[in-house]
């Protein structure tokens, strides 16, 4: 969100994400520090909030949530990822950040401990 707003500072955040999605992009997704992340398709707009965390760092939380997004591509392809696996992707992606964030410097989690603080958070809901 930082990004845009610095790239197109004269525009709003929906008038950018027209004129991005003019460009061909088929999915952006914007992350919003303690107020999560947001992803849009051609077709819809998906919002998940952040996950609580002690925050260390934020130095890599960015990074980390590209990561998870990419993985999604590769594995299920840009036109498979809309509804809930796009849902389900930018929450791994909100747990991946926060585990990021609760170290010092660019430390990603890994596979198995995102999948736990996943696990933990849906047993908590429950």
């Amino acid at each position: 969100e930082d990004d845009i707003a610095w790239l197109y500072p004269e525009l709003k955040e929906n008038e950018i994400l027209s004129r991005i999605s003019e460009l061909g992009v088929q999915l952006l997704v914007l992350t919003r520090g303690s107020r999560g992340l947001s992803a849009f398709t051609h077709h819809e707009a998906i919002n998940v909030g952040a996950v609580a965390t002690q925050v260390v760092d934020t130095v890599g939380a960015g990074d980390t949530v590209g990561a998870v997004i990419v993985d999604a591509l590769v594995t299920e392809g840009i036109l498979n990822l809309h509804g809930n696996l796009l849902l389900k992707t930018l929450n791994c992606a909100a747990h991946a950040a926060a585990i990021t964030c609760s170290r010092t410097g660019a430390q990603p989690p890994t596979r198995a401990e995102i999948d736990a603080a996943i696990e933990r958070s849906e047993n908590a809901v429950h």
